[in-house]
Parts: structure tokens; sequence; C-alpha cells
């Protein structure tokens, strides 16, 4: 099989990707941000949407399956004496990028879960204030 290597935050609001299902749109393996459904293709990092197109009865029904370009960061990944190593992209802005160092979304990733229920309607984070548990505010402060 191949390998590839994915920024485990999601680049639309700092959701855990490593939380997300794997799954085949269209043809190719993608995961599926547990926190909007946003799709991002695991082998290229490009957010994919289902078009809508218009019948001739005026119904909308679902078109194919588009790209709206590349917002995750992907990784260079390979395998030496069966070991898999992975080296580390930096060139260029990827909009994965405004979370990848964040704080609040790597705690909630080394954690490994999307937080308490009693955190649903905590109020928003402001700044110097912490929260007993962060797992459920994004990068931008938010909740999901």
């Amino acid at each position: 099989g191949k390998f590839y290597c994915i920024d485990s935050v999601c680049y639309h609001a700092g959701g855990p990707l490593t939380l997300g299902d794997i799954e085949d749109v269209d043809g190719q393996a993608c995961v599926r941000c547990p926190w909007h459904n946003y799709i991002v293709t695991i082998k290229t990092g490009e957010k994919l949407y289902q078009s809508l197109d218009k019948r001739e009865d005026g119904k909308m029904v679902p078109g194919a399956w588009k790209s709206v370009g590349v917002r995750q960061r992907m990784h260079e990944v390979f395998e030496r004496d069966g070991k898999v190593f992975v080296t580390l992209a930096s060139q260029g802005d990827i909009e994965s990028d405004r979370y990848a160092t964040n704080a609040v979304c790597g705690a909630r990733i080394h954690s490994g879960g999307l937080g308490s229920l009693r955190n649903a309607r905590a109020p928003r984070f402001q700044p110097g204030r912490r929260f007993a548990d962060n797992s459920m505010v994004g990068g931008d402060g938010r909740m999901p």
C-alpha cells in the first residue's frame, strides 16, 4: 500500500481530523472532519464538495464532486528498511498552517478526543481565560 501524511488539525476550524472517518469519495480516499463534515483528500490535501445541478423541472440534484484546491498541508512519506518516515513540508502557505502550531488544537489532538459534552455550552474563548477542558474549542477560539 501507499502511505500519506496530512496535518492532523483541520484547516477550516481546527477540528481533529484524527477522529474523522476515511471514506471513498468519487474514487479518492478522503478524511471527513468530524466537526463540520468537510472532506479532504488524503493524497493531495484538496477540499472536495459535491455540486448541485438543476434539472429541467427545476429540482436541484447532487452533481459532480469538485475541488476548491489544496487546503490541508501534506507531508512526504517514504519507507526504508521496513520503517516509515515522514519529512515535514513547510514551503508555501497552506490554510491548515494557521492551526498547525496552535496550542489549543495541539492539546486536543494530544488528548485524543473531542472533549466532554459539559463544555458544549461554554462561553466563547477569551484571551487569558482558561477552560477546564479546551478540547471542544477550535483554534479560532469558537465551539464547533
